[in-house]
């Protein structure tokens, strides 16, 4: 047996061929060095299927697989640790995607960090992406946001479709999108990913629900321009408490191709 891996350790493991199935999935991030934007990920799902894959320009990536305390780590290697307001749970097993996940109870918990790697000012893309499954009830929830009082990204639920939103600035709006999709908040989990996406001349807002592109809304060439050092999980400013179960929570730099975005729903559906 070995316990979750953690920073500065190594092992030489060996294997032998086991029969049976294994109790959940699994994934496990290591990166080149801290501060960098590349992550090796190992997929270990539950017929015992191994997948490696690199995560070019990841910069904040929580997988919740802690199991106790009140912070969750960043396995991007930038440092951008959450820590826990109210109290979050942990939940384990058959109830999460992958390893570990959080609870959150739709009131009083959420997360926040700080970390200049996901200071998105003047860039021209961006993807967030995340795992939940909401219990029902609440109409609007946050999942990610950048920022408190104004929001350089932010991706929610509201009234049951995942909304992507840059630059929202309470005295001017901001650019949004919607997904298709409404039927979200049904106790099952989904996997959802927003992308800015840019050319030179031209910038495309892309929602993809489960896999598959649900929508998209194109601009002039964009560039995000506020400024925060600052992330939630959870919770956005006027509450949206999250209500239920987030896992694998990741933002990069880029634009994740539609490729790429199908194989990560592939790893965990």
């Amino acid at each position: 047996e070995f316990s979750e891996p953690s920073n500065d350790r190594y092992a030489d493991l060996l294997f032998e061929a086991v029969s049976g199935k294994i109790d959940n999935r699994k994934i496990i991030s290591l990166v080149l060095k801290k501060g960098g934007s590349r992550a090796g990920d190992i997929i270990v799902n539950t017929a015992g299927l191994v997948t490696q894959r690199m995560e070019d320009d990841i910069v904040g990536y929580w997988h919740f697989d802690e199991g106790t305390g009140t912070s969750t780590y960043d396995a991007s290697g930038n440092d951008n640790t959450g820590t826990f307001v109210s109290s979050p749970t942990w939940q384990s097993g058959s109830s999460c995607k992958a390893g570990q996940c959080l609870s959150f109870n739709g009131s009083s918990d959420y997360i926040i960090g700080s970390g200049s790697s996901l200071n998105f000012q003047n860039k021209k893309e961006i993807t967030l992406e995340a795992w939940f499954k909401i219990d029902g009830g609440i109409e609007n929830h946050a999942i990610i946001n950048n920022g408190f009082n104004v929001y350089a990204y932010l991706m929610d639920i509201e009234s049951g479709k995942v909304r992507f939103v840059i630059d929202m600035d309470w005295g001017s709006g901001g650019k949004d999108i919607y997904s298709t999709t409404n039927t979200l908040r049904d106790n099952k989990w989904h996997h959802v990913v927003s992308v800015l996406e840019s050319s030179s001349a031209t910038s495309s807002m892309k929602i993809y629900v489960d896999g598959d592109l649900e929508t998209t809304k194109e601009l002039s060439s964009y560039n995000i321009s506020l400024s925060s050092n600052n992330f939630g999980i959870g919770q956005r400013q006027y509450g949206r408490h999250f209500n239920g179960l987030i896992d694998e929570v990741r933002i990069y730099n880029r634009a994740l191709t539609a490729s790429e975005i199908s194989a990560h729903y592939d790893d965990l559906k």
